[in-house]
């Protein structure tokens, strides 16, 4: 053990396997926010990404048509459902979903869902406006959380394509049948309005926008800030570290 100059809160913001984020406070007084990472995390990121890509020329070389994988490779593909959620998402991505929405005249052609991960995303973004865009948009939004990505609670429909932001795209997990890409918001939501992939041209035209409004866009709930937050950590019972 050392000597540690600030005292942890008992207050988990965000936890993952590599990293964790905690709330805390200097000895002079000051509130900050920690985050704690796992020891040598970026030379084992490497390493796997290194691995995955590896596996990936092999497995491309073994089986030829999985090198229909590139976004031109399979543009014009026709999309029937979109998926914008899971803890694959943060409150940025449906922002800048939002953004390419609300240029539209008129409800999107595909079955589009909404589903932040979370109940402060879904507060905030109602407060932004964001939500109204949505509805102007013909999205069914989703009670936050896990929604299609889980499965077995809402499912599209039998045999559809679909574009989604969720976790894993193996067979029958968001329907039966269903055809499922993986994608970022911001190409499930062009996807959405397209009806279809779009080529590179095409999603570039909605998208470069967002470049410009970058900071704005994707800007993250940063618990510090909040009030209902910081109240709870002011109340929270202190853990000293040694």
């Amino acid at each position: 053990h050392h000597q540690c100059n600030l005292q942890f809160i008992n207050l988990l913001y965000f936890s993952l396997p590599s990293t964790q984020v905690h709330a805390a406070k200097l000895k002079t007084g000051e509130d900050v926010v920690i985050k704690v990472q796992k020891p040598g995390i970026d030379a084992s990121l490497k390493a796997d990404l290194g691995f995955v890509y590896v596996a990936a020329r092999v497995l491309e070389f073994l089986q030829p048509d999985w090198e229909r994988t590139s976004l031109s490779a399979v543009a014009g593909d026709k999309i029937d459902e979109v998926f914008i959620g899971s803890c694959m998402t943060n409150i940025g991505h449906f922002r800048a979903a939002g953004k390419l929405l609300e240029k539209l005249e008129s409800p999107v052609s595909t079955r589009l869902w909404i589903a932040p991960p979370t109940k402060m995303d879904e507060a905030q973004l109602t407060a932004e406006g964001y939500y109204n865009i949505f509805g102007r948009s013909g999205a069914r939004t989703e009670m936050p959380g896990c929604s299609l990505c889980m499965g077995n609670q809402a499912r599209v429909a039998e045999n559809s394509t679909v574009v989604s932001t969720s976790t894993r795209n193996f067979p029958n997990r968001l329907g039966k049948g269903a055809n499922v890409y993986l994608a970022s918001a911001e190409l499930a939501a062009v996807a959405a309005v397209l009806g279809k992939i779009p080529t590179m041209e095409e999603y570039l035209g909605y998208a470069n926008d967002l470049n410009t409004m970058a900071d704005d866009v994707y800007r993250y709930l940063n618990f510090n800030e909040m009030e209902s937050y910081t109240a709870a950590a002011d109340s929270a019972f202190p853990v000293k570290v040694a």
